[in-house]
């Protein structure tokens, strides 16, 4: 099978017969220009919120639709491998009120007919023409292959809303400012860093479901844009973290009132830190939240 392929008030009281004092609600923190500098995470989205929104705050999205260029660039490849594929993606819920995100995507340039999805039950897809189950032991690799397009189709959604990730950061750090270099760019780029946990995230070079991870975050100084993330899985207690992934963002244009990157980059993550190329997606037709239901994601007929 074809490997390819996110107020607390706090009030004082005074006994009886003290005078009662009240702290007073704080104020929301100002929306920054362009040119401020952020002081906080709270000022720093509303800095990538500003950034992506440029029409104004837009709805989450819940399903796309998109047609994508994914290139296999990793060192371990034999030769490099590109594909066309449709993909579909919905986040829907299920009748226990859990959310099952479900998944389609077809190769369009494959000599036979590959097509894999998650519907309404589990992940199945297309041998030799005959929709399987993928949930059989004989099917463990195709079932894994799946789940990381599912991966990535989740972290597409995850940042198309990038402020709400980084809001969603537990102990985060102060903002400061440092510099961006990959590979051999010519120089590195100045942008804001954060960093902090997240409870789930979709990591597609992990096995299984989401895991709870340590995500630092770049957005570019001059535009406002989030730009790269370092995404690490914690590792028990000690918080240390193990390798990870680090996406990079690039391309950005208008889409449906957002600004988003058309291309994204992912990169396995040493434990050295070394950053090694694997995946590069490049989006060439994007509907957000067009008319998708369940229905759209049964898979075939026998």
């Amino acid at each position: 099978m074809l490997r390819l392929l996110l107020p607390v008030l706090f009030l004082l009281s005074a006994s009886a017969t003290a005078q009662a004092t009240e702290t007073p609600p704080s104020s929301p923190p100002p929306i920054l220009s362009p040119t401020d500098t952020p002081e906080t995470l709270e000022q720093l989205a509303a800095k990538v919120e500003l950034a992506h929104y440029p029409l104004g705050k837009q709805p989450a999205v819940t399903a796309f639709a998109a047609s994508i260029l994914m290139q296999e660039l990793g060192r371990n490849q034999s030769h490099r491998v590109d594909a066309e594929l449709e993909v579909k993606f919905l986040m829907w819920q299920k009748s226990d009120s859990r959310p099952w995100p479900l998944l389609r995507f077809q190769v369009l340039d494959a000599s036979t007919r590959i097509e894999q999805g998650r519907d309404r039950n589990d992940y199945w897809g297309l041998i030799e023409g005959k929709p399987v189950d993928l949930s059989g032991k004989d099917y463990e690799q195709d079932r894994q292959d799946c789940r990381r397009h599912l991966k990535l189709a989740q972290q597409m959604v995850q940042f198309l809303s990038p402020a709400t990730v980084l809001r969603s950061l537990q102990k985060p750090s102060a903002v400061s400012l440092g510099e961006l270099k990959l590979g051999r760019s010519p120089s590195p780029f100045a942008c804001w860093i954060v960093s902090g946990e997240l409870a789930a995230f979709p990591l597609r070079s992990q096995p299984g479901e989401n895991v709870a991870v340590m995500l630092k975050a770049y957005v570019d100084k001059t535009s406002g844009l989030l730009t790269g993330l370092l995404v690490q899985p914690t590792a028990g207690e000690d918080q240390s973290v193990k390798a990870g992934e680090f996406l990079y963002f690039s391309e950005h244009a208008p889409e449906a009132g957002r600004i988003v990157p058309r291309t994204i980059t992912h990169f396995d993550v040493t434990k050295d830190q070394q950053k090694l190329v694997q995946l590069k997606m490049t989006i060439t037709t994007l509907l957000l939240d067009g008319k998708l239901n369940v229905n759209d994601f049964d898979r075939p007929a026998k």
